[in-house]
């Protein structure tokens, strides 16, 4: 275990540059994984099947602790000098050096990148009267989509908002094809929507229910609410229900403290909500 008295950073005021770890002369890494802890990065690792094995590799230059190297068969590869401080996924054009936030556990967000980034085998355009349904979707709409949103400022965001407008989450086909006809990295659209808990990479149902977990929510007894609505609805947190009506998600903060605990169905608020209301409250949405 490192001892805290070691350091002498504000964590809230980190901005994750790695300064210090250059700056660092003990070298040290636990200190500096200490020191880069909570919302900071805690990992960084390579993509391989994004890496383009550039001639002149801006990564391996941009590193100053030799933690990015050429192996014998000429590949990029992260050694253990590797410190994590980000230089060398900052200086990477196709982003396939990836860091890893305080709030993954561990490195389990690695398996759900290789697994995203198998581009689907079969992107023809299905056609059906219910889009919202899992594996259909019509690219020719989604072309559509991002026709109309590129080029403006903040493009990216507003082309997939519209496609989980359309679909009520994001199919992995429409962000290749995103991908595609934006000439932007895969790794990058998947680091964003895995960012907003708003963007969903799984179909959710025709009713999104958020309930507050906040502080003044908490202490109101929200948790109680929590479970009363995964016992009515039949499911845990963060899934949907078999008849894909209803999807359960809890939230840190809505922004009415006041009125907790607070649940949100589709927009609409219901506050100072107990147990014995959430009944009635699903029945409106039946």
């Amino acid at each position: 275990m490192i001892d805290k008295t070691m350091v002498v950073c504000d964590i809230k005021q980190c901005l994750n540059c790695g300064n210090c770890i250059t700056a660092c002369e003990r070298r040290h890494k636990d200190v500096s994984r200490h020191v880069r802890a909570g919302s900071a990065l805690i990992g960084i690792s390579l993509i391989p099947n994004l890496c383009k094995i550039c001639k002149e590799p801006k990564c391996i230059e941009a590193c100053n602790r030799n933690g990015v190297e050429r192996d014998e068969d000429g590949h990029i590869v992260i050694t253990d000098r590797c410190v994590g401080c980000g230089l060398c996924a900052r200086a990477c054009p196709y982003n396939s050096i990836l860091l890893f936030s305080g709030q993954e556990q561990g490195f389990s967000i690695i398996e759900k990148m290789l697994s995203f980034l198998k581009k689907p085998e079969d992107t023809r355009s299905l056609e059906s009267k219910d889009k919202r349904k899992e594996g259909v979707i019509d690219l020719k709409e989604v072309d559509l989509i991002i026709k109309n949103h590129m080029g403006g400022p903040g493009s990216l965001m507003h082309t997939l908002q519209a496609i989980q407008d359309e679909y009520n989450y994001l199919p992995k086909e429409a962000l290749f094809r995103v991908s595609e006809m934006m000439e932007t990295p895969i790794s990058r659209i998947y680091n964003v929507v895995t960012f907003y808990k708003a963007f969903s990479l799984v179909p959710r149902g025709r009713h999104i229910i958020s309930v507050c977990l906040g502080t003044a929510c908490h202490v109101r007894g929200a948790a109680k609410v929590v479970g009363e609505l995964e016992r009515c609805l039949k499911v845990k947190s963060g899934e949907t229900t078999s008849d894909n009506k209803f999807t359960l998600n809890t939230v840190n903060c809505l922004g009415a403290c006041a009125l907790g605990p607070v649940v949100v169905i589709d927009g609409e608020y219901f506050g100072k909500v107990t147990p014995d209301k959430i009944d009635s409250i699903i029945e409106k949405f039946d």
